[in-house]
């Protein structure tokens, strides 16, 4: 089975920072989960995983894909 795991794109919190001052916790939000890793580690070896992280990445929609999660 051919499983795809999407963290979907976030626009992150020190995009919208409208000065250096404001407070640090405003950009906390830019940790990766760890989620979908996790997921993986925990599939069955006879799966085929991929992970694919919007913020760094496009979808590819002609991938033949069994199941998809998103988190």
């Amino acid at each position: 089975m051919n499983i795809l795991l999407v963290f979907p794109k976030v626009n992150y919190a020190h995009d919208n920072r409208k000065n250096e001052k404001e407070p640090l916790y405003n950009i906390i939000g830019e940790a990766l989960s760890l989620t979908l890793p996790q997921i993986a580690a925990t599939t069955q070896h006879k799966h085929i995983v991929t992970i694919v992280d919007e913020n760094y990445e496009k979808l590819d929609f002609r991938v033949d894909i069994d199941l998809v999660g998103i988190t």
